[in-house]
């Protein structure tokens, strides 16, 4: 079944005459063309980059200032980069995804709302490193990444050492990182993967302070408490947040990287399905 039957059938769920398949066609259609103008838009942006290489060390002449530079990675529409971003004028941000779509949102309310320290970065979180330079960055967010529940899986994770090590690189040693998440194997996961880690003196990663539920707890402050899209969704439906701050380096014994330590998380703990 091509991509254009299964749109036809979809819209014909939406009624049961003629006109009403038309107009669930056309609601494709309109939303196919508001992406696109949104994408198009997010390229004209002045505080918007698209997989821009040349920007590597020179993030700093674009804000025009010397203050400290914090990333959120997978920052969805910039909800808590914005937050972070006008609660400390004094620090620049940068809101990294791979939708512009999605990062158009925050980028047009920061330009309303005259938030200049704050830019926004599409590119492919895998090659992070390719847009910032040697100890560019004082800090990152990561914020409810995908968990990649599958074994095989294991090396998209993005607490995995793949990318770990260009944290590791493109932060000023050592390497603040703040790390949110809803699933609990995966949260898990992040610790006893840093305790191998650590172990065979990869890395050196310090944790410290954790909590399994963040907004019960007494390390909830006026920054870790600015919540995500998806994170107030996923507090309406009662999930608890998860939430880790430590700091990284490279290890005596860095050059062994990878570990290659493949883990399968809990198959039962599903991520509630939530609309962009």
């Amino acid at each position: 079944m091509n991509q254009q039957t299964i749109l036809t059938k979809y819209a014909q769920l939406l009624g049961d005459g003629e006109g009403k398949r038309t107009n669930g066609m056309a609601i494709f259609a309109g939303m196919g063309r508001k992406k696109s103008i949104k994408k198009e838009e997010f390229n004209d942006l002045p505080n918007c980059f698209n997989a821009d290489e040349t920007m590597k060390g020179r993030w700093a002449e674009h804000f025009g200032n010397g203050n400290p530079i914090i990333v959120e990675l997978g920052c969805g529409k910039g909800d808590l980069a914005l937050g972070l971003a006008q609660a400390h004028p004094e620090i620049n941000y940068i809101g990294v995804d791979i939708k512009a779509t999605r990062m158009w949102t925050g980028a047009r309310r920061a330009l309303e709302e005259g938030t200049e320290n704050l830019a926004f970065l599409r590119c492919d979180i895998h090659g992070i490193s390719s847009y910032f330079a040697p100890g560019e960055l004082d800090g990152i967010w990561i914020t409810f990444p995908d968990p990649f529940p599958r074994k095989k899986q294991t090396k998209n994770r993005m607490v995995n050492e793949r990318f770990l090590i260009q944290y590791a690189r493109i932060l000023k040693p050592p390497g603040q990182i703040w790390f949110k998440s809803d699933n609990n194997s995966f949260f898990e996961y992040a610790l006893e993967h840093f305790e191998a880690l650590n172990a065979a003196q990869i890395f050196d990663i310090k944790v410290q302070a954790q909590t399994r539920d963040l907004h019960a707890s007494d390390l909830k402050n006026a920054d870790n408490g600015i919540t995500t899209d998806f994170e107030r969704r996923f507090l309406d439906i009662g999930k608890t947040i998860n939430y880790m701050q430590f700091l990284i380096q490279a290890g005596p014994q860095i050059e062994d990287f990878p570990l290659d330590e493949k883990v399968s998380l809990d198959p039962t703990e599903k991520a509630p399905r939530l609309r962009h």
